[in-house]
């Protein structure tokens, strides 16, 4: 409890009895049981000792009543004052001397006999921006309610009046279509079309009691409680107000509600339901509201006192102390502070009431109400252990101990802690144009004003909470492009937690590719670890890209030495390619010719064959290094092995054929000599092709190799792929059949000279060795079988003298026969040019 309003005594002792009040500004109206109207003004004075009035009587009217006034009513508005005496409804003009008779309103002749009057003023702007007063009177006739309106100056009769069951006892308007009536033990809703609803009974106490709140809410009376509706009659509020004894008299000065009890005044709120203060006063029999903190208690023995309210700036503390926030916030609205100061304040009793909320573990209800404020979320973080730095919790000032939370209360906590923190993270990223203004939960306390700083606080926080109360979505923040975690504070959490998966997405997240690769290394060989074995840091180092080349050469070592295969994948991972960030070829290329020379092989064909490169470097590297695979391989297995044999060798000889004949960027020239060194015979014989020394080619494949077949199939690849460069190729081929090399050939001396120093490689042939009979059939076969590919004229000149003609009637026949129809297409070519012309 604490004095929410001091009570001065301003008249005392009058020697007139008085039956009625009306108050408004600084005029205080009194109407006496002698029927005497006596007007006063009020005027509070300046003073340091609290308020004090200076009270003077402006006027004093004997003849305003034969009887006593028993009701008085004033309305500012319209400068009236509306009096009931002696059963009749007057109406005076406050703006003409008190004296004046009062104005003319025939129509209020039907009040004769009224025992109590309500009024109801509603103030409406029009379509041009005036505003029209409107002023209805209701007055409690017998078992009627005579209706009416204020027109042109006086009273005019409202169409509708309303029969009731019994005598009115209190009135009040629900808006300008209907009245809350209490009668003797009813409380009822009147509408003005005629409808009725009954709501509750008054219960022992002797007068009902209706009072208005607000525009919507009403208070009502019933024995020591005050119950309270809306204009419908429905219940407003869960519970009544209990006061100490059933109240005589009841006013409203928001937020407190003010009865006259037996005893005296006594002060509550309706929400929250407090008591607020006692005041010691015999017998007061009436209450008046006057103006917006201040009222007028009418006690006995011709004596009034003004109650005015303590300066709300005073009240708050106290409100506060006992942690009353919600009626604190409502006296924050009725301060005299600037706008910004009383926007301060409020945040600031907010902020108490959060942290009231929290010290009670109501987490969502305070994390809300936190959010709502935007305080500083470093302050809130601080409110749970072990979540800031300890430092920098220290530094935080709260308004009293945060509580010490534990298991099943903390791990509520942070679960409300985290959605808390996941709405303040979005709303700072949302806003990319202003830096915080945050508020801390003591006022005036420091705040974090940088956005990256709290994010950081933020995002940090919400990884130790994962790590307590949902460790799958670790990973996930961590992953995230805009993640603002700190990097020491978040290591040492992961590390405590044995995260160590997580640890890595952090280092990664963060730029820190050492320490991650290093705990990769170290964590690879322990059995039990997360991180065991090589395909972590294949996968880390493949998406590293070339501006961290010197980290994937440095630590690709250790994978390439224990798992050669899975180590060249760091270097022909397709994503850097598409991403842009491909590895340098030749650095590569360099790196493993030191320090894995087995991998450059299937480098070099992923980077030819996979990737498309053309690098002539490339091409060239890839061919020597087939060669010295299969010169080494060859001189540990002392044979010789053919393209395309089954093992290693075969795989590698053929693969080097095809790649001989498939690409066009290596430098061929060098090639022929070497490989017949080494006894590739069938390679040099590709390579020789390739430079157009088809005479070269065919004498190591018929002479060397053996294989008329592949001299045959030699031609025929040669003129499919450039029939106008290799038309010859097929007699160059009859001409190796029948006029064979020289026995001093250069190809086969040097292929004689290599097949005797390697053992198993084929022999050339000699000419003496040739047979000249088998040589002429090959001839004959070749002249069949590539009619179309030969010139006819340059080949039978080419056919020795003894050469019967039947040995070449088909060749001949098909010669002709190719003549004819070339022949035959040109007539009917010039034909048609002929018919189109």
């Amino acid at each position: 409890m604490y004095d929410a309003y001091t009570a001065i005594p301003i008249l005392k002792k009058l020697p007139l009895k008085i039956e009625s009040v009306a108050a408004h500004g600084d005029k205080l109206y009194l109407g006496t049981k002698e029927g005497h109207l006596l007007v006063y003004s009020v005027v509070e004075k300046d003073s340091a000792d609290g308020p004090k009035f200076a009270v003077n009587l402006k006027c004093s009217n004997k003849s305003f009543a034969k009887k006593p006034i028993t009701q008085l009513c004033v309305i500012p508005e319209l400068c009236l004052l509306i009096s009931l005496s002696d059963g009749s409804v007057s109406v005076h003009n406050l703006s003409l001397e008190p004296n004046t008779p009062p104005i003319e309103c025939p129509a209020l002749a039907k009040c004769k006999g009224c025992t109590l009057f309500a009024v109801n003023v509603q103030e409406t702007e029009t379509l041009t921006g005036e505003v029209k007063i409107t002023l209805m009177l209701c007055a409690a006739v017998r078992r009627k309610l005579e209706l009416f309106y204020w027109k042109n100056n006086t009273f005019c009769e409202h169409p509708q009046g309303l029969c009731v069951p019994d005598t009115p006892r209190s009135i009040v308007w629900c808006g300008d279509e209907s009245l809350l009536v209490g009668f003797r033990s009813e409380y009822y809703i009147l509408k003005l079309s005629g409808e009725t609803k009954q709501l509750f009974p008054t219960g022992k106490q002797p007068e009902p009691l209706c009072v208005k709140l607000q525009e919507n809410s009403f208070a009502l009376g019933r024995d020591d409680m005050t119950i309270f509706v809306n204009r419908e009659g429905q219940p407003t509020h869960k519970y009544a107000v209990n006061w100490s004894e059933a109240p005589i008299s009841l006013c409203y000065d928001y937020p407190y509600l003010i009865s006259a009890q037996s005893f005296g005044v006594e002060v509550r709120t309706v929400e929250p339901r407090l008591l607020i203060q006692k005041v010691n006063l015999l017998k007061p029999k009436l209450i008046v509201p006057c103006k917006e903190g201040q009222l007028f208690v009418v006690a006995p023995g011709g004596a009034i006192w003004c109650f005015v309210r303590t300066r709300v700036q005073d009240q708050i503390p106290q409100v506060l102390k006992d942690k009353c926030f919600e009626l604190a916030l409502k006296l924050a609205d009725l301060s005299d502070q600037s706008d910004e100061e009383r926007n301060a304040s409020k945040r600031h009793i907010q902020n108490l009431h959060a942290f009231d909320l929290f010290c009670k573990k109501k987490f969502e209800e305070s994390l809300t109400i936190f959010m709502d404020l935007e305080t500083d979320p470093s302050h809130v973080i601080g409110l749970f252990p072990d979540l800031l730095p300890e430092d920098y919790r220290n530094s935080i000032s709260y308004p009293d101990q945060a509580p010490d939370l534990r298991d099943a209360d903390l791990e509520a906590g942070l679960y409300a802690l985290v959605d808390y923190l996941v709405h303040v993270r979005c709303k700072l990223l949302s806003d990319s144009q202003h830096e915080p203004a945050l508020t801390g939960i003591v006022q005036g306390s420091k705040t974090v004003k940088s956005k990256k700083q709290l994010l950081q606080i933020i995002d940090t926080t919400m990884l130790k909470c994962y790590l307590e109360t949902n460790v799958a979505l670790v990973a996930s923040l961590l992953r995230l492009p805009d993640n603002f975690c700190h990097l020491d504070e978040c290591e040492r959490a992961l590390k405590k937690h044995q995260k160590l998966s997580e640890l890595i997405i952090l280092y990664q997240q963060k730029n820190q590719h050492e320490k991650a690769l290093d705990l990769l290394m170290k964590e690879a060989h322990k059995a039990d670890s997360p991180l065991k074995g090589h395909e972590r840091t294949v996968g880390y180092l493949q998406h590293l890209g070339r501006k961290h080349m010197e980290l994937i050469l440095r630590y690709s070592l250790w994978v390439l030495e224990e798992h050669p295969e899975e180590g060249l994948k760091i270097f022909v991972e397709d994503q850097q390619e598409k991403e842009g960030e491909a590895l340098p070829r030749d650095v590569v290329l360099e790196f493993l010719s030191k320090k894995a020379p087995q991998l450059v092989i299937p480098y070099l064909e992923h980077v030819i064959h996979k990737w498309k490169d053309q690098t002539e470097m490339f091409h060239n590297t890839l061919i020597h290094k087939y060669i010295e695979s299969v010169r080494s391989l060859l001189a540990q297995q002392h044979s010789a092995v053919d393209p395309g044999e089954p093992g290693l060798v075969g795989k590698l000889r053929k693969d080097l054929v095809h790649f001989l004949e498939s690409s066009d960027r290596y430098t061929a020239e060098n090639f022929p000599t070497h490989l017949l060194s080494d006894g590739l015979f069938e390679e040099a014989a590709v390579v020789m092709g390739k430079l157009g020394r088809h005479s070269e080619a065919l004498e190591v494949y018929i002479y060397v190799l053996k294989d008329p077949l592949k001299a045959e199939h030699y031609c025929a690849s040669q003129y499919s792929r450039n029939p106008e460069r290799n038309r010859d190729v097929f007699l160059i081929l009859l001409q190796m059949y029948l006029q064979p090399p020289d026995e001093g050939s250069r190809v086969l001396d040097l292929c004689r000279r290599t097949a005797a120093s390697i053992a198993g490689l084929p022999y050339p042939l000699t000419v003496m060795e040739g047979c000249r009979e088998q040589n002429l059939r090959g001839a004959l076969k070749i002249l069949m079988d590539h009619v179309k590919e030969i010139d006819p004229l340059r080949a039978l000149q080419m056919l020795p003298a003894d050469v019967l003609v039947s040995d070449v009637r088909d060749f001949l026949r098909e010669v002709l026969d190719k003549g004819t129809k070339e022949l035959h297409a040109a007539g009917l070519q010039r034909l048609l040019i002929v018919e189109q012309g």
